[in-house]
């Protein structure tokens, strides 16, 4: 397609009056917003805010110590699948080699 085609083609199911409409609610939602928010400084607020070392050692799962059973298992996992498909792949690579029939075709 050309370009005046396109911008036909935008122009017939696209709804500018809408879209602009959509814009400007939002951004009276927006104006609302800022006028509910405090006039306080970003550096206040932030002094108010918690540590995350505070926010992790308040939660329920963070209270045991860390165990490495599961990533131990998964990369013992996908290095006992390499070796599978390693010895596949060899397996596989030397099942269609030709065999001699004699023991004098091996000289």
């Amino acid at each position: 397609m050309r370009m005046n085609e396109l911008t036909r083609y935008f122009d017939k199911y696209a709804d500018f009056d809408a879209i602009g409409e959509r814009i400007d609610a939002l951004q009276d939602r927006l104006s609302k917003l800022r006028d509910n928010l405090p006039d306080v400084p970003v550096r206040k607020i932030r002094d108010n805010l918690p540590s995350y070392r505070n926010v992790r050692s308040r939660l329920p799962y963070a209270q045991k110590p860390r165990n490495y059973t599961l990533p131990a298992a998964l990369a013992v996992g996908g290095v006992a699948i390499l070796g599978a498909i390693i010895v596949t792949a060899v397996v596989m690579s030397d099942a269609y080699k030709k065999t001699p029939k004699k023991n004098e075709d091996m000289i």
